[in-house]
C-alpha cells in the first residue's frame, strides 16, 4: 500500500473548501470506520462531535445514514481520531467512536480491537510513525481506556503491505497479518467490555444499564484531559455501572487456579476466577448441562437456563468481592464478572452458517454477560481466557489443546479467534504480562468528506 494522502500536510493540501475535511475510510478486522487527524477537526469537543455525526449521517430517523458516509450498521458506523502521542513511550493517541445511527450520540468508551488493527497502518501512512521494513511497531495509546496497544504492521520497501494469506472470520478476503499486543492497564481496573458481534441475544431482566460515554463528554484528542499519569502502558479504564470493581484485582484474585462455587440449584461447581482488566469466571460446559457449541439465539428464550447462568456468575461476583450478596449482582454488577463455559474442541456451525471442524480450534467457549448470551467473543473476555489457558492447573489450561506460548484458537458462536497471553509469577503472584491477537486491515478510500460550512 502506498502512503495514504493522510499526513497533516498532504491532507490539508487536499481541501477544496473549508467544508472539505480530510479523511480516510478503512476496514479494520470486521469493522469499518472513517479516520481523521485531530489537527483537522475542531478542538472543541461538542463542535467536533457535531461534525463527526454529520459526516456519518447521524441522527437519521430512517436508520439509513443516507446523507452521510456511515454504513447504517453498528459495525460500519464508526470514527477514529489520531494525533501524535502525549505519552513518551507511545507514538500515536487514538479515540475510537461508535456513532449511533438514529440519535446524536458517539460512544468513545468502546474497545474496538477491530479498528485498532487499522490504526497502525493509518499512523504510518499519515507520517506519525516512520515506516521500518519488516514488522514495523506502532505504539498506540488508547486514550479512552488508558491502555497501550502495540501494532506490528508489515512494511516492504517503505510501503505498507496489505496483501497476505491471513484469514479472519467474517472478512471475505485474506490479508496481511497485523499483530496486536495488549499491555494491561497498571491499575487493573475493569475494562468496558466490547461486544464483538453487535447486540447480545437472550436477556435476563434488563441486563443492566448500557455502558457508554456520550461524545460531548469527552475532551478533544490531544487535550490535557487525555494525558495519563505517565508514559508507557499505564492508566486504567472505567466501570461506572459496576458496584465495586476492585481497582487492583490480581490475575488470580483468590490465589487459587481452581475454586469451588456453591451455586443454589446446581450445587458445587469447579471454576477458575480470573481478575486483571476483565474479571471472568470459567466453568466446564457439562457442569451447566451445556456443550460449548450453542447458538446464542437458541438460548435466548430459555429463562430457566439464563437464571442458572446468572446464579453461577453471581456466586463468582461474591467470591471476587464485587458484591456482598448474590442477589445484588444482576442489578449492581451485570458485567463483572463475565461468565464463560468451555469445553474440548468439537465440530460446530457458527451463527453465520459456517462449519468449523474440530481440528481448526483448540477450545470451545460461550459467553454470558450483562444478563445475555453474547453473540461473539468480546476482546476483553478473550484476553482473560488466554490468560487462564496459560495458567498451569487452571480449568481452562486442563481443557485447551495448545502448547505453551502459542495462541489458542477459540471457537466461539460467531467464528474462530486466535489469542495468546504471557503470564509470569516473579514474586509468587501470577500476573498477565501481555496478550496477543492478530487481525487484518485495509485502506478503502482516501480524500475529503464534505460537511455544511457551518460545521467545518
Amino acid at each position: 500500500m502506498d502512503r495514504l494522502p493522510a499526513s497533516v500536510t498532504e491532507m490539508r493540501g487536499s481541501r477544496e473548501s473549508p467544508s472539505a475535511v480530510p479523511a480516510v475510510l478503512m476496514r479494520g478486522g470486521r469493522r469499518k470506520g472513517v479516520f481523521f487527524l485531530a489537527a483537522d477537526l475542531p478542538t472543541n469537543a461538542e463542535r467536533r462531535d457535531a461534525l463527526l455525526l454529520r459526516v456519518l449521517g447521524s441522527p437519521d430517523r430512517y436508520g439509513a445514514q443516507l446523507d452521510g458516509v456511515g454504513g447504517a450498521t453498528p459495525a460500519t458506523s464508526r470514527i477514529v481520531i489520531l494525533s501524535p502521542s502525549l505519552h513518551d513511550e507511545c507514538d500515536v493517541d487514538v479515540l475510537v467512536g461508535a456513532v449511533a445511527i438514529d440519535e446524536a450520540r458517539i460512544d468513545f468508551s468502546a474497545q474496538c480491537s477491530h479498528l485498532l488493527a487499522a490504526v497502525g497502518p493509518a499512523a504510518i501512512a499519515a507520517g506519525l510513525v516512520a515506516p521500518a521494513d519488516g514488522s514495523c511497531r506502532v505504539r498506540i495509546w488508547h486514550a479512552a481506556r488508558g491502555q497501550r496497544v502495540d501494532a506490528f504492521v508489515p512494511v516492504r520497501e517503505g510501503r505498507i503491505v496489505e496483501d497476505g494469506r491471513f484469514d479472519e472470520d467474517g472478512v471475505p478476503f485474506s490479508g496481511a497479518e497485523i499483530r496486536l499486543e495488549w499491555w494491561p492497564p497498571a491499575g487493573g481496573r475493569c475494562a468496558l467490555i466490547e461486544r464483538d458481534e453487535g447486540p447480545a441475544l437472550g436477556a435476563l431482566g434488563s441486563g443492566g444499564p448500557a455502558l457508554g460515554v456520550p461524545g460531548s463528554g469527552e475532551p478533544a484528542l490531544g487535550a490535557p484531559g487525555l494525558r495519563g499519569s505517565g508514559g508507557g502502558p499505564s492508566g486504567g479504564g472505567a466501570s461506572g455501572d459496576d458496584a465495586r470493581a476492585p481497582s487492583a484485582l490480581p490475575l488470580l484474585p483468590t490465589a487459587n487456579v481452581q475454586e469451588r462455587l456453591d451455586v443454589p440449584g446446581l450445587g458445587p461447581i469447579a471454576a477458575t476466577l480470573i481478575g486483571g482488566a476483565c474479571p471472568t469466571v470459567f466453568v466446564r460446559a457439562p457442569a451447566l448441562q451445556l456443550n460449548g457449541r450453542e447458538k446464542p439465539a437458541s438460548l435466548a428464550r430459555k429463562g430457566a437456563l439464563l437464571e442458572r447462568l446468572e446464579a453461577v456468575r453471581a456466586a463468582a461476583a461474591v467470591r471476587l468481592g464485587v458484591v456482598d450478596e448474590a442477589a445484588q449482582a444482576a442489578l449492581h454488577s451485570p458485567r463483572v464478572p463475565a461468565l464463560v463455559w468451555v469445553d474440548r474442541p468439537a465440530a460446530y456451525r457458527t451463527t453465520m452458517g459456517v462449519d468449523v471442524p474440530a481440528d481448526r480450534i483448540d477450545l470451545l467457549a460461550r459467553v454470558f454477560i450483562g444478563g445475555r448470551v453474547d453473540a461473539g467473543m468480546p476482546i476483553d473476555v478473550s484476553i482473560a481466557l488466554a490468560a487462564a489457558a496459560a495458567l498451569p492447573g487452571s480449568l481452562v489450561n486442563e481443557l485447551v489443546r495448545v502448547l505453551p506460548s502459542v495462541a489458542a484458537r477459540i471457537g466461539h458462536a460467531a467464528g474462530v479467534l486466535a489469542v495468546g497471553a504471557e503470564v509470569s509469577s516473579p514474586d509468587g503472584q501470577w500476573r498477565l504480562d501481555k496478550a496477543v491477537l492478530s487481525r487484518t486491515a485495509r485502506r478503502l478510500m482516501s480524500g475529503v468528506v464534505h460537511v455544511p460550512p457551518a460545521l467545518a
